[in-house]
């Protein structure tokens, strides 16, 4: 059995590392649908991996500029009076 320890414990290890690679924040910020259902798996399983911290920080910017493209909408719209409600869409 002492003999077939050390064969064992790299074959575990090998198979260990065939499973899914670490992401990057900039691959989950382009693939957005990828970062949300890596999200959900991490919160159901109770996972803190280095994809579930990169799909968050992903998902974190991303909402960051959405947030800041509508506000910049928003204040175009104020700027230019474009809010305000009008007589016959005049």
């Amino acid at each position: 059995m002492r003999k077939h320890f050390p064969i064992l414990a790299i074959m575990t290890l090998s198979l260990a590392s065939c499973g899914e690679g670490d992401k990057s924040v900039e691959y989950y910020m382009q693939h957005e649908g990828e970062a949300r259902d890596q999200s959900v798996r991490c919160h159901a399983n109770g996972d803190a991996g280095e994809n579930c911290g990169n799909a968050a920080v992903a998902l974190q910017r991303l909402g960051r500029e959405k947030f800041e493209r509508e506000r910049a909408e928003t204040r175009k719209a104020a700027e230019t009076g474009s809010w305000r409600p009008t007589w016959n869409g005049k």
